[in-house]
């Protein structure tokens, strides 16, 4: 993974930050220059990756918090499977704006699967 499509996939800035010379560590930065989520790796595409990993993780978290642990179709309280509104082959951006937490029913009719 490069450093743009870190950027393209979080829509944070990525720097690069001083780490272990073995090493390679990278945090992604808001609009407002605060530190969200950083990633450390043995290379550059290792660490680029963990933090999209990581970033993706904490995005689910505070969704699943915001959102009651409730699909945001049917309202159902519940695990939650997280669905990007504009899919991820059509340019996948993890953000609060572009994904949504839905139940699983919920999700596989999102995806056009019969439950």
């Amino acid at each position: 993974m490069t450093r743009k499509q870190a950027e393209r996939i979080t829509g944070l800035s990525i720097r690069e930050v001083p780490s272990d010379p073995r090493q390679h560590a990278y945090i992604g930065v808001n609009g407002d220059g605060v530190a969200l989520v950083a990633g450390r790796g043995w290379s550059p595409g290792e660490a680029l990756k963990k933090l999209v990993d990581n970033n993706y993780a904490d995005l689910r978290k505070r969704l699943a918090i915001k959102q009651k642990h409730k699909c945001w179709e049917c309202g159902k309280f519940g695990p939650l499977e997280f669905h990007h509104i504009i899919h991820r082959s059509k340019g996948r951006v993890d953000s609060e704006e572009n994904l949504i937490g839905l139940c699983p029913p919920c999700d596989r009719r999102a995806h056009g699967v019969r439950a």
